[in-house]
């Protein structure tokens, strides 16, 4: 039994304020604080999650993705456990080829960590270089799409207008942080 491929991939980061509808003074100075989002989106069944954190917390980095990887494995993991569903064996991965964050030593040990942790195997496929229109791009366009012609100043704010894009099975769920 195996776990249904996954695509995981940053989407673009939302900077707040965000306005949509009218701008500030010219002369208006204010440091944007900028949220990243993490995009897991799972090809088959059209179950997606999105996490929401701001750069106070973490960067974009591998060391931020193997991170992220590790919530969702370890969530996923004990939501099995308690359903008593059987636990996969086979876990597969469809990543772009970035050079800092997929395909460093820390996320390859990652991967190693998972197939000693979790799966018995553990299966990443890396698409050629270029734009590659992952599925993680179309979920982060969605949800982005719930942000347009809103004033956005708060996470949560972005996070409501996000959850109520109409027709995506997609969670969103902020990580760690203030608010």
């Amino acid at each position: 039994m195996h776990r249904p491929p996954r695509a995981e991939d940053f989407g673009q980061g939302v900077a707040f304020p965000s306005y949509q509808f009218r701008c500030p003074q010219g002369d208006y100075f204010n440091s944007n604080l900028m949220n990243h989002l993490f995009v897991i989106a799972d090809m088959s069944r059209n179950d997606n999650r999105v996490l929401v954190y701001d750069e106070r917390c973490m960067g974009k980095d591998c060391d931020a993705l193997c991170s992220l990887r590790l919530k969702f494995h370890m969530e996923s993991m004990e939501q099995r456990y308690l359903n008593n569903l059987h636990l996969p064996e086979v876990f597969i991965s469809v990543r772009d080829n970035c050079v800092g964050q997929n395909k460093s030593n820390a996320t390859i040990q990652f991967d190693c960590f998972l197939s000693m942790s979790f799966y018995k195997r553990v299966l990443i496929l890396y698409l050629i270089p270029g734009h590659s229109h992952m599925i993680t791009d179309r979920v982060v366009a969605w949800e982005k799409g719930g942000l347009k012609h809103k004033d956005i100043f708060v996470p949560e704010e972005m996070i409501n207008a996000m959850d109520k894009v109409s027709g995506r099975s997609t969670s969103i769920t902020k990580v760690g942080g203030e608010s």
